[in-house]
C-alpha cells in the first residue's frame, strides 16, 4: 500500500530503488490527482486528435443566415464564416471534429441532418459528407 498522509502505513525500499521519503511521495501523488482532475474538467464535447480527412459539404436549406460553430480541442466554440440561405460550401476537416449550427443574428439552434451536432465521418467511395442545415421544428 503506498504511504499516504495519516494512513500508518510506512515507507519500505524495495531491492534496486531508493527510498524515499514522505514528502517526495506526497508531492508525486499531489501531483499524480492534479493531473487527474484537469483530466476530468475536460470538456467531454470537443474535437480528438484525427488524422484522418474528412470531405464536407454544408448546405444551408434554412431561410436564416448560419453561423457554423467549430469546438476546438479544449471545447471552445469558435465561429467559422457564415453561410447565406440557400448556399453551401465545402471544406475539408477531420473525423471526430464536433460543429454546431446557429442563426448569425439570434444564435438559435439549427439543426444538421435532423440533429444538433454534426461530427464529421468517413468518405465512402472518395464521396463528399453533407451537413444539411434546417430549421428546429417544436412540437
Amino acid at each position: 500500500m503506498p504511504w499516504r498522509a495519516g494512513n500508518g502505513v510506512g515507507l519500505e525500499a524495495q531491492a534496486g530503488t531508493q527510498e524515499a521519503g514522505p514528502e517526495e511521495y506526497c508531492q508525486e501523488e499531489l501531483g499524480a490527482e492534479e493531473e487527474m482532475a484537469a483530466r476530468a474538467a475536460w470538456p467531454v464535447l470537443r474535437s480528438v486528435n484525427s488524422r484522418e480527412l474528412s470531405r464536407i459539404i454544408i448546405c444551408n436549406h434554412s431561410p436564416r443566415i448560419v453561423l457554423p460553430v467549430w469546438l476546438n480541442y479544449y471545447g471552445k466554440l469558435l465561429p467559422y464564416l457564415t453561410l447565406l440561405p440557400g448556399r453551401d460550401f465545402r471544406i475539408h476537416n477531420f473525423r471526430s471534429h464536433p460543429w454546431l449550427f446557429r442563426d448569425a443574428r439570434t444564435h438559435d439552434k439549427l439543426l444538421v441532418n435532423q440533429t444538433e451536432l454534426f461530427v464529421p465521418s468517413s468518405n465512402v467511395n472518395g464521396q463528399p459528407v453533407f451537413a444539411n442545415i434546417t430549421l428546429q421544428c417544436i412540437p
